[in-house]
């Protein structure tokens, strides 16, 4: 079971990174998304058959954790892409140091300790229950991201207010999520549920950094005016100052692009988690 997933989101992950570099009616990116779909069906199949699976499937039937899985992998996918191309923008468009750039998005996990920490983030969710607080979050990471890809360009503040935005969300999302997720697990599987919560962050944080990172570099080589898959590479190929500034433009449009997928990602998310985990209330 670990070597077909493996396998399978490899390929998938490599399929979608592979598109905008070689086409995405190619041969090599066609047969590798074959590849990803045929070896994931095998996964399921494999883990719908075996006495001790890795995953569980049967917890499928329960609408709390199919809600909390929805929820999670597209909170990583939009959250996860969308942060890792911020860092890019704050260097290479906003001339920021690794190090700096790295402290200017301190605000969102320092807001996520703070409420956590203080217990306000607990008091919020036994006050929302767990739906509507998994709908608040995503609405809040959301804006967050969109304040991020449509105020970047006008300075930090804009940043700042997107990152304090999506540490609010965080704080109170994730936690109703656990929480769900975990509940719908009989307690003598609590590690396996653990591990799925885990497994199902991180793949959602490898597949939106491929997916942006494709839109960006879409985007990016429809907009500069040079060729190039890179913007080092295309600034060093610019000619003057103003073929400069307009590579710099079509990067941060492509940022601004992928970060407003990630915040669709996000509300869906935070949308279909809430009603499966509204509708297992009621049952």
């Amino acid at each position: 079971g670990a070597l077909l997933s493996t396998i399978g989101m490899a390929a998938l992950v490599y399929a979608i990174i592979s598109g905008p570099e070689h086409g995405w009616t190619s041969g090599r990116v066609l047969a590798t998304a074959a590849v990803a779909v045929g070896v994931l069906a095998l996964f399921a199949y494999w883990e719908s058959r075996v006495p001790y699976p890795m995953l569980d499937l049967t917890f499928f039937r329960d609408q709390r954790f199919t809600g909390a899985v929805a929820g999670l992998v597209l909170i990583t996918f939009g959250m996860g892409g969308a942060l890792f191309l911020l860092t890019q923008h704050l260097q290479f468009v906003l001339g920021y140091g690794p190090l700096e750039a790295g402290l200017r998005t301190a605000p969102l996990a320092l807001t996520v300790v703070l409420l956590n920490f203080s217990g306000v983030a607990a008091k919020w969710l036994a006050r929302l229950g767990p739906p509507v607080a998994v709908l608040l979050s995503m609405v809040l990471m959301a804006a967050g991201l969109v304040a991020i890809a449509t105020l970047t360009g006008h300075g930090y503040a804009g940043t700042l207010l997107g990152l304090l935005l999506i540490g609010v969300g965080c704080a109170l999302g994730n936690p109703a999520m656990a929480h769900a997720l975990m509940s719908a697990i009989p307690p003598a599987k609590a590690g396996v549920g653990a591990g799925v919560n885990g497994t199902l962050a991180e793949f959602g944080n490898g597949l939106g950094v491929a997916v942006l990172g494709a839109v960006l570099n879409s985007r990016f080589a429809a907009l500069a005016p040079v060729a190039a898959t890179s913007l080092p590479a295309a600034l060093a190929s610019a000619r003057g100052e103003g073929e400069r500034d307009r590579v710099l433009d079509a990067f941060s449009s492509g940022v601004e692009s992928s970060q407003l997928v990630g915040a669709v990602a996000v509300l869906l998310g935070g949308v279909v988690a809430a009603v499966l985990l509204r509708r297992a209330e009621r049952v």
